[in-house]
């Protein structure tokens, strides 16, 4: 706590501390039990209009595409009132929360009738009451503002110390919210891409000991997850490579954090089979690493049409006999070669004509 927070603190009656700590209990030990975070700064709302008698709260995230503020949570406002606050354009004259997230601190208007700050929001304010409006910006990651937390009154007032005690508390936890809500939702994609991926995917730690595989490393390899967790990933291990080549491999892979090509790894059944690997060396805030990921796609498939082109181009379609290319290829090889060597080539050529009948 700052010491002005502490100053203030002590312009507060009992009452109000006991309040102001009640509410902080109540909402964090909520947060701590993973409710839903919507659903919580609803009751944010709420419980907050019970300590503010004739005033209302809202909550609004700023949209990071279109720059609008839309409403996030207002329990006691009306549809109505709620949809002339929608893409709400942050601004010198958008209200108590457009100007706070546009200028990034408090904003405190004890007369929305006659203050320029509310000149866009004017009838809004006539038709439903709003007499004054106490607003304070949420902060996201990094100290970016991203949206607003107001208490709206019905009465021509000014903020007491703790009004402000609550805009800021309010704003605090809403901000935890919103961030909680968004690492949830981009961990339950990240682990969505990560079951119906169609390439396999292996996560290593530092020691390169198998962390995590998804269900398309599986599918390729043929090991089960429970089979893998611990082990090194040279269990997958061809021997068609030499030690440089993994030399070379880790060696990028140290120095720019990543490295990609085909390699020849071995299926549970002893296959062998090619891959395109894409390694990546995932670090923390001092730079030691810490995880490695693998993502992988089978060349078998292409491997074979590669080949089946190659030998169509090569071979008759019917008999799939040699034809003249193959002829020309091999003979070109043997030319080339027995110049380097000072050897001299000799060629017979046999022509098969078919007899005619009567002869």
């Amino acid at each position: 706590m700052s010491q002005q927070d502490a100053g203030e603190d002590n312009q507060l009656s009992r009452e109000e501390q006991d309040a102001i700590l009640k509410l902080q209990q109540d909402l964090l030990a909520a947060i701590a039990r993973g409710d839903e975070p919507l659903a919580l700064i609803d009751r944010l709302c709420l419980l907050e209009e019970q300590l503010v008698p004739g005033a209302v709260a809202s909550a609004m995230r700023l949209s990071k595409h279109a720059g609008t503020l839309q409403v996030l949570a207002a329990p006691s406002i009306p549809d109505e009132a709620q949809a002339r606050l929608q893409n709400l354009r942050p601004g010198p004259g958008a209200g108590s929360c457009g100007n706070a997230v546009f200028r990034g601190e408090p904003v405190f208007v004890a007369n929305t009738f006659a203050d320029p700050r509310w000149a866009d929001l004017r009838s809004t304010a006539v038709d439903f009451n709003i007499r004054a409006c106490w607003s304070m910006p949420i902060y996201g990651a990094g100290g970016k503002v991203i949206g607003s937390f107001a208490l709206s009154s019905f009465a021509h007032r000014e903020p007491g110390v703790f009004h402000r005690r609550l805009l800021e508390i309010g704003a605090h936890l809403i901000g935890i919210l919103l961030e909680r809500q968004a690492q949830d939702t981009q961990l339950r994609l990240a682990a969505r891409l990560f079951e119906t991926s169609e390439e396999g995917i292996v996560i290593t730690d530092a020691q390169n000991r198998i962390q995590a595989v998804n269900p398309a490393f599986s599918r390729t390899t043929g090991y089960a997850a429970d089979e893998c967790l611990g082990r090194h990933p040279s269990m997958l291990s061809s021997g068609r490579h030499d030690k440089a080549f993994y030399q070379r491999l880790w060696g990028e892979l140290m120095r720019n954090g990543h490295w990609q090509g085909e390699i020849w790894n071995r299926r549970k059944n002893g296959e062998i089979y090619p891959e395109w690997l894409v390694l990546s060396a995932i670090r923390d805030h001092s730079g030691q690493i810490t995880q490695h990921v693998g993502i992988f796609s089978d060349l078998t498939e292409y491997h074979a049409s590669q080949n089946r082109i190659r030998f169509l181009a090569t071979h008759d379609v019917l008999t799939e006999l040699p034809n003249r290319m193959l002829l020309e290829e091999r003979c070109g090889q043997v030319v080339a070669w027995a110049h380097k060597a000072g050897h001299r080539v000799g060629l017979l050529f046999v022509d098969v004509e078919q007899p005619q009948t009567g002869q």
